[in-house]
């Protein structure tokens, strides 16, 4: 018999299952569907892709969700403890001999359906019957198109939003439209939520309408059709009411908006002679209700001191467009900063040229304002402080065989103490020593670990980082994806 797949029933008897070896091929997987779930149901998942050994072993970033290789090959049970988190989670495969790439899984308190095709055509959109409702889909192929049917009274209300490149970063920039009966496009929205789209939708009347959802690919490429993609993965939410930020995406930020904050009264403070005062380190939550409307915020700075201003606004599915500015205590613009990249909500460093009083101001780029424009501001003080990062969330080598990584060093504001890397959460089979970066020098930009095994292993771990004779609490690398870091060492 082929050690290989001698190795393989062994490695499935020792889980106390039957392995169906199906080939040669390297484990792969392309997509999961549903890429998500209700939070305390069991549900049913399907992978697409290569599964040479099976079944498999599933890790994820949590004990609260129990995976089950069911008899076929890629199809899975997912079940949800009911204290799980909403947002997203990660999910990894893996053998004794390989992984695959660690993909998202969402969770979410709604009751969900998965979406079925044919439904490119009104007349044969799937009937929503309740409300609120989550629908897991996916725009396989060119000129896919999903249509769902809602039923309305006038005045009643339907809060659409599609969950896709944010969560699920699945490649695709979708568009969201609310249709008549007739299949004329009442409202559409693109992008609310980084490239994420969402609709607060009042029925004018009685009647039938359509909700449908078609993408176009987050990187622009040639075309200039609706495209389409079989890992195009999207969930569309579909409730009665907006949250709290307008009609947030759950993310593992959303504890931002559950820390204790001052209310600022949206009629307040919308000029420099009123700017409330604020003590620092703040957090104030306001509303920017009318259009030409601005916020202003006095606060007392030292010399020398670094400043951190952040607006949480988009992310959580406000309509602010937030921008921020600080200003000297005459009105001077000082500083000013509107996105960040790709990223609708700003972020502001700034040191303080002497000592004195000072106005930070929270406006909205275009000038609008309404019911949905509210924000979280954070200012506080930024000390001297260190990130580290590696490029890939998959380190993959082979028994005996030496493999380097290379750890980024990010000195905030002119951090020049040493700092001890390591890694963390390995077995006494996998060796690396640590490595020292010093305060200036090459090593201050970055460093290389090298990492060996004498025996298999798949499994995540950490890489941290220390300051030398300090108890400090660990600095956690982060991959630049920011997916969870993963370690294979395969056989020779």
């Amino acid at each position: 018999m082929h050690v290989r797949k001698w190795f393989s029933r062994l490695f499935a008897l020792l889980c106390g299952t039957q392995s169906i070896v199906l080939s040669a091929d390297k484990l792969e997987w392309t997509r999961i569907f549903p890429a998500g779930g209700q939070i305390g149901t069991t549900v049913e998942v399907e992978a697409t892709g290569k599964f040479p050994i099976w079944p498999v072993q599933v890790w994820s970033d949590t004990d609260g969700i129990r995976w089950v290789c069911k008899k076929e090959a890629g199809k899975f049970e997912a079940t949800v403890d009911s204290t799980v988190t909403v947002g997203q989670h990660w999910v990894r495969l893996f053998v004794e001999d390989g992984a695959t790439s660690v993909r998202p899984f969402v969770l979410g308190t709604l009751p969900q359906i998965n979406e079925k095709e044919p439904n490119d055509r009104t007349i044969e959109a799937k009937t929503i019957d309740t409300l609120p409702l989550a629908i897991h889909g996916v725009l396989e192929k060119t000129g896919d198109v999903d249509l769902f049917e809602i039923k309305l009274s006038a005045g009643q209300r339907v809060v659409a939003t599609i969950d896709a490149e944010k969560l699920f970063q699945s490649g695709v920039d979708a568009n969201l439209q609310i249709l008549d009966p007739q299949g004329f496009v009442l409202v559409e929205n693109l992008d609310h939520v980084g490239l994420d789209p969402y609709i607060d939708f009042v029925a004018p009347q009685d009647g039938k309408y359509f909700v449908r959802v078609l993408g176009f690919p987050a990187t622009p490429d040639t075309g200039i059709g609706i495209a389409g993609k079989t890992d195009w993965l999207y969930r569309l939410r579909l409730e009665t009411k907006a949250g709290s930020f307008g009609n947030p995406i759950a993310c593992p930020m959303t504890t931002e908006l559950d820390r204790k904050s001052i209310r600022l009264k949206p009629s307040k403070a919308t000029n420099q002679e009123q700017a409330m005062k604020i003590k620092l380190p703040a957090r104030v939550r306001s509303i920017i209700t009318a259009p030409n409307q601005s916020h202003y915020f006095r606060f007392e700075a030292k010399s020398g001191t670094h400043y951190y201003f952040r607006v949480f606004a988009r992310e959580y599915g406000s309509s602010l467009d937030a921008t921020i500015s600080v200003l000297d205590s005459s009105g001077k613009q000082l500083k000013q900063i509107d996105d960040v990249l790709n990223n609708r909500d700003p972020e502001l460093y700034w040191d303080a040229p002497k000592d004195g009083e000072y106005l930070v101001t929270i406006g909205d780029f275009h000038r609008h304002g309404g019911k949905n424009y509210e924000y979280l501001m954070v200012v506080e003080e930024r000390h001297a402080d260190y990130q580290i990062s590696i490029a890939s969330d998959w380190i993959q080598t082979k028994v005996d065989k030496e493999v380097e990584i290379k750890v980024k060093i990010n000195r905030v504001n002119k951090f020049k103490e040493t700092i001890q890397v390591e890694v963390d959460g390995l077995p006494e089979s996998v060796a690396c020593e640590k490595v020292e970066s010093k305060g200036e020098g090459d090593s201050s930009k970055s460093i290389t670990l090298k990492l060996i095994g004498t025996e298999t292993y798949q499994g995540p771990f950490r890489i941290v980082g220390r300051k030398v004779d300090s108890a400090e609490e660990v600095r956690v690398a982060t991959s630049e994806n920011n997916k969870p870091i993963w370690l294979s060492i395969g056989p020779k």
